[in-house]
């Protein structure tokens, strides 16, 4: 969904840009939290639900200041959304009663879809989800305290219905994109990766992989997550901060938090816990990221980082959810600006600029962003719209970011661009001319050594950053010809 509300909001306002983009993703982000505010208690009764809106709002923001280590929240990245829309997810089901409404079934499954649709890593996330369910109705099913034992049927059905209605949803939309968009298949885990786990379980190509699961061990022990003047804290301690406030928050509100409810919590957030460090695992080490980005764990922090947030958002939510169930407990804005205050205090420096766009920040003087906008104005000032383009960089990212500026144009993003790109495919020095012939232009953003060492024999001159060359098809010969 959130790339639909992208372009409704860029639409809005005017057109792309990755400011207006980051700022949709902001916007949504926050627009979960909302609905929770409306349970938030409060001293003065004059405080609506606007003005606790914005409190609840302002606290998880400074709550993003110091765990956004990565600094997802100033990129068009969706991982801190997608973290967030976990949390609300699962926020929807530790403030409903047992599904027993059927109303509930319906919000959640709608809700649970559209979070589906974010990336193919928050498949295991939902599971956890539905583990969640099934283990509090397990002990709830054998707790002492229950005098009647709900029938099988009435036990089953949600959990159902929750796993067939949003995997329904996830099928439909990639029979849809297929469709629709011929070419195009919706994002899923490379089929090599399943090969190279197997190589690896029977001894063969194990030297890389094994480098990798080092490094990322490494990694996950050493790096910090959390960093300020008076503590820095890694990836496992954050989590084990968070289960600890989860354990107090249940003696502190015995009365209000269920032990059904509290177990359930607590060994979900473990299973995500070990689950996601699992699934990474894999992702780096067995094909999920090119070689060179697996032995460098590539954007650890940016996804470990906003994975803490998704757990402490969790426990923040059964926080407001224990409270709204104990009419007796009121907590005052007071509370919640001596809260804000200490968070600030504990930071390292002033991280409010983490919410600016890095596409409008300042960069040695000019706009982070310039050189993708150089590129989408070269290409649209010489090339017509119909015209299917082949970016060439040493950056892996300039192709898609370029194209957030000419989404009209046909650009490719996966097959060839960077030299890990090509060094996925074998005999590329045979296939990448024949690939050639799917495209009318090449575009030179960065020329770099290994694709001029490897393919200026195509090239009718010498190869020049930002320059077009015309795709020139002649029989079996390719040549590649200067056109701006």
């Amino acid at each position: 969904f959130i790339s639909i509300w992208e372009y409704l909001y860029c639409k809005i306002t005017g057109g792309y840009s990755e400011a207006m983009v980051c700022n949709a993703i902001q916007l949504f982000e926050f627009i979960f939290l909302i609905p929770f505010a409306s349970y938030l208690n409060v001293k003065d009764k004059k405080i609506n639900i606007l003005v606790k809106s914005i409190l609840l709002v302002f606290t998880v923001m400074l709550a993003i200041y110091q765990i956004d280590t990565g600094k997802t929240a100033a990129t068009a990245y969706t991982d801190a959304h997608m973290m967030l829309y976990y949390a609300y997810c699962f926020g929807l089901v530790l403030f409903m009663s047992d599904f027993k409404n059927k109303k509930d079934w319906f919000i959640f499954a709608i809700a649970s879809s559209g979070f589906l649709l974010n990336k193919q890593i928050v498949l295991p996330l939902y599971l956890v989800i539905i583990f969640y369910i099934a283990l509090k109705k397990i002990i709830d099913k054998y707790s002492l305290k229950r005098e009647e034992e709900s029938k099988f049927i009435k036990t089953i059905l949600p959990i159902l219905v929750l796993i067939i209605v949003p995997l329904l949803a996830y099928k439909s939309w990639g029979l849809f994109i297929g469709y629709k968009y011929a070419g195009i298949e919706q994002v899923s885990a490379p089929t090599s990766m399943l090969n190279n786990v197997i190589n690896f379980a029977k001894g063969i190509d194990r030297e890389i992989p094994r480098q990798i699961i080092s490094r990322y061990v490494t990694t996950i022990s050493e790096e910090r997550i959390y960093r300020s003047p008076l503590v820095n804290l890694g990836f496992f301690s954050m989590i084990i901060i968070g289960l600890a406030v989860l354990v107090i928050i249940y003696k502190r509100y015995r009365d209000s938090f269920e032990n059904s409810k509290f177990i359930a919590i607590f060994w979900s957030i473990v299973v995500a816990t070990l689950g996601y460090t699992f699934t990474f695992l894999i992702l780096y080490a067995f094909g999920g990221f090119p070689t060179s980005e697996g032995l460098r764990c590539a954007s650890y922090l940016r996804y470990f980082s906003t994975f803490i947030l998704a757990i402490y958002a969790i426990i923040f939510i059964q926080f407001l959810n224990v409270k709204a169930s104990d009419k007796k407990i009121k907590i005052e804005y007071k509370t919640i600006a001596i809260i804000m205050a200490i968070v600030i205090i504990l930071s390292s420096n002033i991280k409010i600029l983490n919410f600016i766009p890095a596409g409008i920040r300042a960069n040695n003087g000019e706009r982070a962003n310039i050189k993708y906008i150089e590129n989408a104005n070269i290409i649209k000032n010489n090339i017509s719209k119909d015209s299917k383009v082949l970016i060439i960089s040493y950056d892996v990212s300039t192709p898609s970011y370029t194209r957030y500026y000419i989404p009209e144009y046909f650009i490719e993003l996966v097959n060839y661009s960077c030299q890990s790109a090509f060094e996925k495919t074998e005999n590329y020095l045979e296939e990448f001319p024949k690939y050639l012939r799917k495209y009318d232009y090449v575009f030179i953003s960065d020329n770099y050594e290994f694709f001029e060492n490897n393919f200026a024999f195509l090239f009718d001159g010498p190869i020049v950053d930002k320059k077009i060359y015309e795709i020139v098809k002649e029989d079996e010969n390719i040549k590649l010809k200067m056109k701006n």
